[in-house]
């Protein structure tokens, strides 16, 4: 019995510490609590409007917008662009190629391109566009000229088909092969041959063109007293 009485008291002393300590400490905690300083209530008074919101008819997003460089935009203040000259197309930029075509080289409207019809200007300047700026990018620097604008005019056959080729499509098709993209001279190119209704025209007036500028603006290194001649010569073509 005496060691009965021994456990319940031992039972019962540590059930009455353990009571003391837990009293202790929510003492000790409201304390803290009462040191602190108080937060500031959150105001909640917003989500009184997103339920004003709710209740509203949802507006149509705006479709996204993005800024396109319109080539054309450039002003004629705009210096960039080089005069025709034996190096113009050593210090054309792309982006200025189609301007440079209709600015420089069509300055022949009164006998040559008033020949034409306006969708075949506009396939002349296509055809004129993609191989001159084969030339900028792919060209090397000595075959920059108009002369091997010429020649390449000379070397392209308006009779193949969209599946056929000829030399020069065949030499622009060879430095793009491995080009995950193809650039935009070849895809002129094929803008071009898919639409001209009339290709051996306007590949015959090209080169009325290049032989106009060759004896007007002496790009080729002429003589001025040949010039003369030269010019009876392109009116004669």
């Amino acid at each position: 019995m005496t060691t009965l009485f021994i456990v319940i008291g031992c039972i019962a002393g540590f059930n009455a510490i353990y009571l003391f300590f837990y009293i202790m400490d929510d003492i000790v905690s409201q304390i803290r609590k009462i040191g602190k300083p108080k937060k500031q209530a959150t105001d909640f008074t917003f989500l009184d409007d997103l339920d004003d919101l709710e209740d509203e008819p949802k507006k149509p997003e705006k479709p996204e917008t993005f800024e396109i460089y319109d080539v054309s935009s450039l002003t004629e203040d705009d210096d960039s662009m080089p005069e025709l000259s034996p190096d113009a197309l050593k210090s054309l930029r792309s982006y200025d190629v189609r301007r440079f075509i209709k600015e420089e080289m069509y300055w022949l409207k009164d006998y040559i391109l008033d020949e034409l019809s306006r969708f075949e200007i506009e396939s002349l300047t296509l055809l004129f566009s993609s191989y001159i700026k084969y030339l900028i990018r792919a060209g090397q620097e000595e075959d920059k000229t108009f002369s091997t604008l010429r020649e390449m005019l000379d070397s392209s056959d308006p009779y193949t088909t969209m599946e056929e080729a000829d030399t020069v499509e065949e030499m622009i098709r060879s430095t793009i092969r491995h080009m995950p993209i193809k650039p935009d001279y070849y895809g002129e190119y094929l803008t071009y041959k898919a639409t001209c209704e009339n290709r051996p025209k306007v590949l015959e007036r090209a080169k009325r063109i290049l032989v106009a500028i060759d004896a007007n603006f002496d790009v080729f290194g002429m003589h001025k007293e040949e010039k003369k001649e030269t010019t009876d010569y392109a009116e004669r073509v």
